[in-house]
């Protein structure tokens, strides 16, 4: 299969960036749209240049015209990335991730505020991870093979998996120490890890290593 061409993403400059990217994505005019938001084709063009206030209620009304993602469009405007609304216009992220805040404070009740920042973040960190592999899995379909690492990459973090130091991994595999450093650290990056058992574990749930240490 070939690998399917992906257009570079240009992260919006401004906020109304951000409107008329998402508007021109769902091939809608100015005028379209601001009739869908009730707004004469005037107040809409003032509003996507930023002259007038994007109360949340408008807000909404843009989400809903454009179907787009409420919360990732408040997030933006609130100061995060510009980026946050346009990619999540299609998969919804941030309203998903609103909403599973939500069901588990209304499944735990007051037993939410017991929740640690430890047990938070090592919740998110799993869930994160669980998405990264999928993206990656995703990107070893489109290009029709698992080359996501090379073979050497491969072999240095199957000894990782056997708990062998850089040094160890270098005498073993001929080469040196630095080089061994050199092939993880480029693993992680594609992997999009931080450290050396976060590799191998993705590239486990990835079939790139076996779930049993070679050693």
């Amino acid at each position: 299969m070939a690998r399917r061409s992906k257009r570079p993403f240009r992260v919006p400059a401004r906020r109304s960036q951000v409107l008329r990217r998402l508007r021109e994505g769902r091939g809608l005019t100015a005028e379209e749209l601001g009739l869908a938001m009730g707004l004469s084709p005037q107040a809409y063009k003032q509003l996507e240049i930023g002259r007038r206030t994007l109360s949340p209620a408008r807000l909404q009304a843009f989400a809903a015209a454009t179907d787009s993602d409420p919360a990732a469009l408040a997030l933006s405007w609130s100061g995060q990335s510009h980026a946050l609304a346009v990619l999540c216009a299609d998969n919804k992220a941030a309203s998903i991730a609103i909403a599973a805040l939500q069901d588990l404070f209304d499944d735990l009740g007051a037993d939410f505020l017991e929740l640690t920042v430890a047990e938070l973040v090592g919740a998110f960190e799993g869930a994160k991870r669980q998405l990264q592999c999928a993206a990656l899995a995703r990107n070893m379909a489109d290009s029709g093979g698992s080359d996501l690492l090379t073979p050497r990459q491969l072999e240095c973090l199957q000894w990782v998996q056997c708990g062998k130091s850089s040094r160890d991994i270098g005498s073993i595999l001929k080469i040196s120490r630095r080089t061994v450093e050199s092939h993880i650290r480029t693993a992680c990056e594609r992997l999009r890890v931080r450290t050396r058992p976060q590799a191998v574990s993705v590239a486990i749930q990835l079939g790139l290593l076996s779930p049993r240490p070679l050693c």
